[in-house]
């Protein structure tokens, strides 16, 4: 994704907005910097605190739900918002206040590019005039954000996706597209990317899974193999650590494994444990 963000964010936009961009795709892939850093912490929602130039993003949502959150407290930051406690069901509110809807079409574009979602949308042969929920969720996955948060964006932020669409789209519940691509697992965490190459590192916490292709050499111990299924091999997650995991046709891949639960600054949360 670091291509797509520093050819085509446009430059047109303020200052600091396009300073921002250039911290994406580090730690979280909202980068955890000195000028900006971001906290995990046990909160149901996310908040910019302006005084001390600090994001709090909540600790025990999935990945794809922090990120969109970092994402969207970082465009308070960056519009001059002034301090912020989004709970949970105010982020993604597209009919919200003026600065949610700003903050989250910022969230939106800078994770969630035109130009990248057109190509992802090429590369699974996905139409959005007669979507596939599996295909929206893999893409999801292949940006690091929720399928819910996806779905929002393609209806809200880049009009490429209908009301009734999105409707239909919604109505599929996570857990069942999970179980579509294997059977059984009740995961709350599934990263699928059996299609796209990821463009940027994989993020998991200890007990999520991912689907990856069919032959994978795994490195270490932070990740498992679980089983084969018709798509790939699934693995889990086992220790905090990071992997780099290759396959077939030059097929690599980047994955980071946090502490579930961890609270702390979000640029330390793949650190292996000192006592193992």
């Amino acid at each position: 994704m670091v291509y797509y963000f520093r050819s085509y964010f446009p430059l047109t936009l303020k200052k600091n907005l396009f300073e921002a961009t250039f911290w994406i795709t580090e730690a979280f892939p909202i980068a955890a910097t000195v000028l900006l850093p971001i906290i995990l912490f046990p909160l149901s929602g996310g908040m910019f605190a302006k005084e001390q130039n600090t994001i709090l993003v909540p600790s025990d949502r999935p990945h794809g739900r922090r990120t969109f959150s970092a994402a969207h407290e970082m465009g308070h930051w960056a519009f001059g918002h002034g301090s912020q406690i989004d709970e949970e069901n105010s982020l993604e509110g597209y009919n919200a206040r003026p600065e949610e809807q700003i903050a989250n079409q910022f969230a939106g574009h800078v994770l969630m590019m035109p130009a990248a979602i057109k190509y992802a949308a090429e590369k699974l042969e996905l139409n959005l005039s007669t979507p596939s929920p599996f295909k929206i969720y893999e893409m999801a996955c292949w940006f690091g954000v929720g399928y819910s948060t996806l779905v929002n964006h393609l209806q809200f932020g880049v009009r490429q996706l209908s009301d009734s669409n999105a409707v239909l789209l919604l109505r599929s519940e996570p857990q069942k597209i999970r179980q579509h691509f294997s059977p059984y697992l009740g995961t709350r965490h599934l990263v699928v990317a059996t299609n796209l190459k990821p463009e940027m590192p994989l993020d998991l916490a200890v007990g999520d899974h991912a689907l990856l292709p069919a032959e994978v050499d795994l490195p270490n111990d932070t990740l498992a193999f679980t089983k084969r299924t018709e798509t790939g091999v699934l693995v889990e997650a086992r220790r905090p650590g990071i992997a780099l995991i290759s396959g077939k046709e030059g097929w690599t891949a980047a994955v980071r494994v946090m502490k579930k639960g961890f609270t702390g600054w979000a640029k330390y949360r793949h650190l292996e444990d000192d006592d193992e």
